[in-house]
C-alpha cells in the first residue's frame, strides 16, 4: 500500500478528523492490547518492547533535531538514550559504542491502524494536490 507523504498539517488534519479519529479509537479498542497481553506473556513482552522502542525513537528524533538545530553534538545524547533503552531491557545492538534497540523506528500498532483507516476512508488520505490532478 502506498500512502501519500504530504505535509504534517495534512496528516494531522486526517487523524484529527472526528470520523477517522473515532474509527481509529474503536479499532484500537477492538485490538484489545491489554486483554491480549494479560493472556499471553510473549505478546505482553513484545508489546512492552514495541512501546518502549517507539518512545525511544520519538525522543531520539525529537532531541537530535533540537540539538542539531542548536549546533550541539548529538553523540553524548545518543549514548545516553541508548544506555537508557538498554537498561530498560530492550533487545538491540551496540555499534560505535552506542546501543540502538532493534525495534527502533518500527511500531507494530500504527501500520495496521493506518491501513484499516486508509481502506475505510481513502478520500481522507488524498492530499489537495492529488485531488487537483
Amino acid at each position: 500500500t502506498h500512502f501519500h507523504r504530504g505535509s504534517a498539517s495534512e496528516g494531522r488534519a486526517v487523524l484529527t478528523n472526528k470520523v477517522v479519529k473515532n474509527f481509529l479509537l474503536q479499532t484500537l479498542h477492538d485490538i484489545d492490547i491489554r486483554g491480549s497481553a494479560s493472556k499471553d506473556p510473549a505478546y505482553a513482552s513484545q508489546t512492552r518492547e514495541a512501546i518502549l522502542s517507539a518512545v525511544y525513537s520519538k525522543y531520539k528524533d525529537q532531541y537530535c533535531n533540537l540539538l542539531i538545530s542548536k549546533g550541539i553534538d548529538i553523540a553524548p545524547f545518543l549514548k545516553e538514550i541508548g544506555e537508557a533503552a538498554q537498561n530498560a531491557g530492550l533487545p538491540g545492538a551496540t555499534k560505535n559504542d552506542v546501543f540502538t534497540p532493534s525495534g527502533a523506528g518500527a511500531n507494530p500498532f500504527i501500520t495496521p491502524l493506518i491501513t484499516s483507516a486508509y481502506s475505510k476512508y481513502p478520500h481522507m488520505f488524498t492530499s489537495q494536490h492529488q485531488k487537483a490532478s
